[in-house]
């Protein structure tokens, strides 16, 4: 929510639990995000699955903190963001539960995405696994993740009028159909925003920009 510090201490206070850190520079931020895409790439994305149930609570929170870094960090430091989301991708993997596999694939995408063309390949393969498992299972939160990731990666392949309608929708599914997930929902609305912008439409511009800078100011949301 924009409150990086406090962010940040808190992360590593969780981080300090599990054993492990923040890197502290940015050539060690770089050298762990190689790493760990070197054991990403070896590994390959294969899981099987199991129920939140069977696992512990520390393999789930690991996953979860993982990520939580790797999302939240995305737009203000992309080295440890991608760095920490690959190693969420990897737990939730070898977790094998579903909704922690399909956020950490969503957002592969997106990471994938951003080095162009020459990785749509990839990028569709990842895409097309969020989506099979979302179709499979019929759950909100797995359907807006992998929206949200359709919309995003049309958005960084500067496809902005395609990138509008799964960016909607994935707002309004987590919207209307889950809780917990204010950061999910402001940032798919930043990314159809950026969409609308790069189109030149002021009215859905104006609109949206009303709505969410009062959304924002009420719950002290400063990244928003």
């Amino acid at each position: 929510s924009g409150h990086i510090q406090e962010g940040l201490d808190s992360v590593s206070a969780l981080l300090g639990e599990m054993g492990t850190r923040l890197p502290a520079t940015p050539r060690r931020a770089l050298m762990s995000l190689l790493w760990h895409r070197l054991r990403l790439r070896v590994r390959g994305l294969g899981w099987k699955e199991k129920l939140a149930s069977q696992l512990t609570l520390e393999e789930l929170s690991r996953v979860d903190v993982y990520q939580a870094v790797g999302h939240s960090l995305g737009l203000v430091d992309n080295i440890r963001a991608g760095d920490f989301q690959t190693r969420g991708l990897i737990a939730a993997l070898r977790t094998g539960e579903r909704t922690r596999i399909v956020r950490g694939l969503a957002v592969e995408a997106v990471y994938v995405a951003l080095q162009g063309p020459r990785k749509r390949a990839r990028t569709d393969r990842l895409l097309g696994e969020t989506r099979r498992i979302a179709d499979e299972h019929g759950e909100p939160m797995l359907e807006a993740w992998a929206s949200a990731a359709e919309g995003m990666v049309q958005f960084f392949m500067a496809r902005f009028s395609a990138a509008v309608g799964p960016c909607e929708r994935a707002a309004e599914i987590w919207r209307r159909d889950t809780t917990g997930t204010s950061w999910e929902q402001s940032g798919i609305q930043l990314f159809l925003f950026f969409a609308h912008r790069y189109q030149g439409n002021l009215r859905e511009l104006r609109s949206l920009l009303r709505d969410l800078v009062r959304d924002a100011a009420y719950r002290g949301d400063r990244f928003l």
